[in-house]
């Protein structure tokens, strides 16, 4: 009859299962009903994840200047697709390319010095082994040798601040390179440029200050 089709279901919570009991002639169109069940628990569960992580990716990003100044070039416009590091906005860079300049030819000095110290050095070693030689024979005082290992050990000395300086030299090239990329402003990400508020020659300020666009 109409109450032998009836299902009994048991929910076990220490396992987390459920048990199903139905007549012989019924158990195929339960499992058919477990099975759409799961099928749309499992769709209801993606939704809620993927939800704020799909939120997250489309939020608007905001693109500040870096420091204030002029603007030389604007890359793009209003629903322009851009890929990360594509070029958006040229701030005014001269300053920072003279500096850079600056930086390249003192780092040139500092080679040209550097070997000039060390071909001194070349020298001047060459010169104590050779007293050293003929002292060892009684041919030159010792006074003279411990004059020129003197002048040996003030030529490491200067040899060493040389590399110093061409050490230091080779970083404010770098920090100069670094500022100059600063000044363009490049996209963070994937997206398309929404909301363009400047244009070239206009002055704009360092953040925090209004965005520059939106990246959607």
């Amino acid at each position: 009859g109409e109450a032998d089709r009836k299902f009994t279901v048991v929910a076990d919570q220490r396992t987390g299962a459920v048990i199903v009991q139905a007549p012989q002639g019924e158990m195929d169109r339960c499992a058919k009903l477990i099975q759409a069940l799961d099928v749309e628990t499992a769709e209801d569960t993606r939704s809620v994840d993927d939800g704020p992580e799909a939120n997250h990716s489309r939020r608007p990003l905001p693109i500040m200047a870096p420091r204030a100044g002029f603007v030389q070039k604007v890359f793009v416009t209003s629903g322009k697709a851009v890929k990360t590091g594509d070029p958006l906005i040229q701030l005014d860079d001269r300053e920072a390319r003279g500096r850079l300049r600056n930086a390249v030819a003192q780092l040139e000095i500092a080679k040209a010095a550097l070997a000039i110290q060390e071909a001194e050095a070349r020298g001047i070693f060459r010169d104590c082994e050779r007293l050293q030689a003929l002292t060892a024979k009684g041919a030159v005082p010792a006074d003279e040798l411990e004059a020129k290992e003197t002048a040996q050990e003030v030529a490491k000395a200067r040899v060493a601040k040389a590399q110093a300086e061409l050490g230091l030299a080779t970083q404010l090239v770098v920090q100069a390179e670094n500022e100059v990329a600063l000044l363009i402003i490049r996209a963070p990400k994937d997206g398309t440029v929404c909301r363009v508020r400047v244009q070239a020659g206009e002055y704009v300020a360092g953040a925090p200050s209004q965005p520059l666009m939106v990246i959607d």
